[in-house]
């Protein structure tokens, strides 16, 4: 998910963007292109129609973040994963991942 989807979606190169919950959307979107369904029909997408017009589906439920399945280290080349990082060489992904407010807030 982006801190700004709209902005993003404009781009030639952009099919789709994640908005929320992006554990579950994709999970969602990949199951949908695998039975052959329309993925503008998954929860938390923003994506451009054939009319050009902005297509922003709702989000999905919120996700309890204490369930969230590890990250699968080894789908990678055992050789990518280090990185130098404050002196010492750590196992990492090249993902920038947040969680939480981006400027936009709007809190209940």
């Amino acid at each position: 998910a982006l801190a700004a989807p709209e902005f993003m979606i404009h781009e030639k190169c952009v099919d789709l963007v994640a908005v929320g919950e992006g554990e579950t959307i994709l999970e969602d979107l990949c199951a949908k292109m695998e039975a052959g369904k329309p993925i503008i029909e998954t929860a938390g997408v923003l994506a451009i129609n054939d009319k050009h017009e902005i297509i922003k589906t709702p989000l999905p439920p919120l996700i309890d973040v204490d369930v969230v399945q590890p990250l699968r280290f080894d789908l990678y080349d055992e050789r990518r994963l280090y990185r130098a990082i404050g002196g010492k060489y750590r196992k990492t992904l090249p993902w920038e991942i947040t969680r939480g407010c981006m400027y936009q807030c709007t809190y209940a």
